[in-house]
């Protein structure tokens, strides 16, 4: 394999909450120039922080990387340290090549400027000749979508349109390492797709990649590995696909967990008990804290705390496998039963239910509903009902999924949403933990895993 582009060793960076830090020239100058002119700041309390702690990583030419965590999880500061913006506190990073970063929006522009002198000013920040700017510049305002725009100030510009015209310049630049810090967060749909394809492009022609994005799904479709950082300290790293489940699935634990409610038994990871030479995983179990574990996937309702109206009301929501009880896991293989119990409580309408089932990071798998049904007049009476759905086995990948409920009221009046109110887990089955191709292979990405029906063919 060829020599590491970036080799990152034990980087920790630490901060004085409270007091000026003097890390960049702007605030170098701003320090220097209040002490010239006699200008005291009361300091209350300061601290140490440590933005980041013993941070280690090493990127190839045409690696792409991921950089995922909470707010305050050290992301930026690590890519800051990697610009040359700041220095670490310990530690220290060998870069081969040129650097190109995106780290805020409109950095490198001035305010005052019209869109093409902000072109051609942080083009040259970046290291780029008029001539070279002038070769590329068409693509860049092509790129950008703004032809209108290059001569208005960008000051006048909205954070979107900023952060289209930063990233096509920096698209557009000759350098062989990007940075690139939550650029595809404010772009609309289109502009985003572009940006993606771009980077992949970017990727192809042998560029590395350094991508911090709260969009797991950008960081999915982009790099094939991830960091996962908590209070500047690296959780895991690896395959990205393991590395997102782990985080979104400690997001929802955290979110959803009640230590009155039971849980489900312990679960066991796909990358248990590997052989660490032979392991895309690597785990830092003295860095990670276990999260909470999810509580069953069941809501009962008494009494009149129950969600509803004049017309109903919910009383029981379900998730189990088929033929299993409610706390056995569900595995892949496992039909999974969705059952939604409520009270009718007039005649002379029929309330339909639904549900939309969405992964860990909030996208919508798919809807379901009873408006298909036929129903009966009986379903008009008032009483007790139980609305009751099945997904076939195989269908659904290893993963946590949410659970929000949709009703209707005769079948084209929807009269409530109750958005995410339960979670639900479906795990590896013991065959496919102990199979021996597992040490191997990574787990299949993606929502669904279904087992489709495969022929091979010998053709003479």
């Amino acid at each position: 394999m060829s020599e590491p582009v970036i080799k990152a060793t034990h980087i920790s960076k630490l901060y004085r909450l409270g007091k000026p830090q003097g890390d960049t020239f702007k605030e170098a100058v701003s320090l220097g120039f209040g002490r010239l002119i006699g200008r005291r700041r009361e300091i209350a309390g300061n601290k140490d922080l440590w933005a980041l702690r013993d941070v280690s990583f090493t990127l190839h030419k045409g690696e792409a990387l991921g950089i995922v965590g909470r707010n305050g999880a050290g992301k930026s500061t690590l890519l800051k340290i990697l610009a040359e913006i700041t220095a670490p506190t310990e530690g220290h990073i060998e870069i081969r090549g040129k650097v190109a970063a995106v780290l805020e929006i409109g950095m490198g522009f001035h305010p005052e400027l019209n869109g093409t002198e902000n072109v051609f000013l942080s083009a040259s920040i970046m290291g780029m000749s008029n001539d070279e700017i002038k070769k590329v510049y068409n693509d860049i305002v092509t790129f950008s979508g703004l032809e209108k725009f290059m001569d208005t100030p960008v000051k006048n510009y909205s954070s979107g349109m900023y952060m289209r015209l930063a990233f096509a310049v920096i698209a557009h630049v000759d350098a062989d390492i990007f940075l690139f810090d939550e650029v595809l967060s404010v772009g609309d749909a289109a502009f985003r797709f572009k940006c993606q394809r771009k980077i992949n492009e970017l990727v192809n022609a042998g560029k590395t990649i350094i991508l911090v994005s709260h969009n797991l799904n950008d960081v999915a479709n982009i790099c094939p590995q991830c960091l996962l950082l908590d209070g500047g300290v690296v959780k895991a790293s690896g395959q990205t696909f393991g590395i997102l489940n782990d985080y979104m699935e400690a997001s929802i634990s955290e979110s959803l967990s009640d230590t009155q409610q039971a849980t489900y038994p312990e679960d066991k990871k796909f990358y248990d008990d590997k052989n660490s030479g032979q392991s895309i995983w690597e785990r830092h179990p003295d860095n990670y804290n276990k999260p909470e574990k999810l509580p069953l996937p069941l809501i009962v309702w008494e009494g009149d705390n129950a969600p509803g109206n004049d017309l109903f009301c919910l009383r029981r929501v379900q998730v189990k496998a088929a033929g299993k009880e409610l706390h056995e896991k569900v595995v892949i293989e496992d039909a999974i039963e969705i059952s939604i119990a409520f009270e009718k409580k007039t005649d002379d309408v029929f309330i339909d239910m639904g549900f939309g089932l969405s992964d860990k990071s909030g996208v919508l798998v798919f809807i379901s509903n009873t408006k298909e049904i036929n129903h009966p007049e009986s379903h008009k009476e008032k009483g007790f009902y139980e609305s009751k759905a099945v997904i076939p086995g195989n269908w659904l990948n290893s993963s946590v999924y949410s659970l929000s409920i949709f009703v209707a009221k005769d079948k084209t009046e929807n009269i409530m949403n109750l958005a995410f109110i339960l979670s639900f887990k479906v795990e590896f089955s013991d065959a496919e933990l102990q199979s021996e191709w597992r040490k191997y292979y990574p787990p299949d990405p993606g929502l669904l895993r279904p087992k489709l029906q495969w022929t091979v063919d010998k053709k003479q």
